[in-house]
């Protein structure tokens, strides 16, 4: 029996444990960058869609006050629905008119998963009522308007309103309140 010569075998190149560290490092940097990026894409996106939110709204209270002489006199988010579907008018009196509001394009909170019962609420990007004041009982309010707001990230408090129901912006919990314009 033969025997054919055995050819000698080169090892196999690997990478070094160095290599591989500097590789894992970069790719976590990587991931980071990514990470946080997304991160504050989804925030602004977020923010975006509570101002469209805020104009809808608004104009939705402008043409109630055209439609009743005057605003929802509340700051029950529940009540605040119920008012713009045109089922209560701005003392809390029973109506039965048309919605002035779109809700299809609203994210829309209730017990029972129905916007048309009492106790629904329109939320905010973060999952949590928007923030509507006029006329509740304060002494010597004097705001013409409303304060209508979404408080933003949970976690975020809404500050005291300025004398006569204006908001006060100077409050350092309403620094990063998103409020509707003309308030």
């Amino acid at each position: 029996m033969t025997f054919a010569p055995r050819s000698f075998v080169r090892p196999r190149a690997a990478f070094t444990l160095a290599e591989l560290l500097v590789a894992c490092g970069i790719v976590t940097i990587l991931v980071g960058i990514v990470l946080g990026g997304s991160s504050h894409a989804i925030e602004t996106g977020q923010a975006t869609r509570a101002r469209a939110d805020l104009a809808r709204i608004s104009q939705a209270l402008d043409e109630y006050q055209h439609r009743y002489g005057d605003f929802p006199r509340t700051d029950q988010p529940a009540d605040l629905l119920q008012s713009l579907l045109g089922r209560r008018g701005p003392d809390g009196e029973p109506c039965d008119d048309a919605p002035l509001l779109d809700l299809s394009q609203l994210d829309i909170s209730n017990d029972n998963g129905s916007a048309a019962v009492a106790g629904g609420a329109i939320l905010d990007p973060w999952r949590r009522p928007y923030v509507y004041i006029y006329k509740v009982p304060l002494a010597g309010w004097t705001n013409p308007e409303f304060v209508l707001c979404s408080l933003g990230a949970p976690g975020t408090p809404l500050g005291p309103l300025a004398a006569g129901g204006y908001w006060d912006s100077a409050v350092r919990a309403n620094s990063s309140v998103l409020i509707a314009g003309g308030n």
